[in-house]
């Protein structure tokens, strides 16, 4: 029985027969070092994301043997999937932060996002840049992410939506979440 997608790797061309066939544009993947030898998915600012991914939940036996090792400080739930985001990344040192985060929703939005509070930032998002870059969109909205816990139960994130965009304090048992690491 396989679960999950640690052990499975798959690279697919979403034109078909057409050109350009070129890495997250037309090529896409899943747990596959980038073409050209990186494993960049996209890189915003310097800094090198590998493909965004939905994250197994992690039990919270397994949570607690592998926190220190992961740089997890509290686990709580039996279906964590900000600790699972963590272990699939490598370690809470491998999740982007809220700054990286606000720099990749610059890159999404059509005006500057300041990133600063919890407060919703209005502006409109480039869907299809989100999904060329290898975010899941078909819930019209997603969460990222961050390195960052809040207490037992919540990790900070952002939410990604068609309006807006804002630091958001997430339960640790969302499942519609999504996770990218930072990559070399």
């Amino acid at each position: 029985q396989i679960t999950g997608t640690s052990c499975l790797a798959l690279l697919y061309d979403t034109s078909g027969m057409k050109n350009p066939n070129t890495q997250n544009k037309d090529l896409r993947s899943i747990n596959v070092a980038s073409l050209g030898g990186s494993n960049c998915a996209f890189e915003i600012d310097g800094i090198c994301f590998g493909t965004p991914f939905k994250p197994d939940a992690m039990s919270l036996a397994d949570c607690e043997a592998q926190k220190g090792d992961l740089g997890i400080e509290e686990c709580y739930y039996d279906g964590d999937y900000w600790a699972g985001s963590v272990k699939a990344c490598g370690g809470v040192d491998k999740m982007p932060t809220q700054a990286q985060l606000t720099a990749l929703a610059n890159e999404l939005y059509d005006k500057p996002i300041s990133g600063s509070s919890t407060a919703t930032e209005h502006a409109n998002w480039d869907k299809e840049k989100a999904e060329s870059m290898g975010f899941n969109t078909s819930y019209g909205w997603f969460y990222v992410w961050s390195d960052e816990e809040y207490g037992k139960s919540n990790a900070y994130g952002r939410t990604i939506s068609p309006t807006g965009t804002n630091r958001s304090r997430i339960d640790r048992s969302t499942s519609h979440s999504q996770a990218v690491c930072l990559t070399d």
